[in-house]
């Protein structure tokens, strides 16, 4: 997925993405590149299913289903999601 999203950037752009990184970057900047990177469907909404995708392509098989529903959970929890929902920019 990252590989994608860095496909057809030039330096300067990619440059710009990577500030996202700095101590100095704003939160607003951190949180559209998290949602960038997050939200897979593009809908707007980091949701439960977003991130499995996303922790299934970092952890591959080192988690089992248990595992990897447990740390969602905990994930959504944490970032402040809603039960049914996920986590939004709003």
């Amino acid at each position: 997925r990252l590989v994608r999203m860095y496909a057809n950037v030039n330096f300067k752009e990619f440059a710009k993405l990577l500030s996202a990184f700095s101590d100095r970057a704003p939160r607003d900047t951190k949180l559209e590149y998290m949602f960038m990177v997050y939200d897979v469907d593009g809908d707007g909404v980091v949701s439960r299913e977003d991130m499995q995708i996303m922790l299934t392509q970092l952890a591959g098989s080192s988690l089992s289903e248990d595992e990897m529903r447990d740390l969602v959970e905990q994930v959504m929890i944490k970032a402040g999601g809603s039960q049914q929902g996920g986590i939004d920019l709003a």
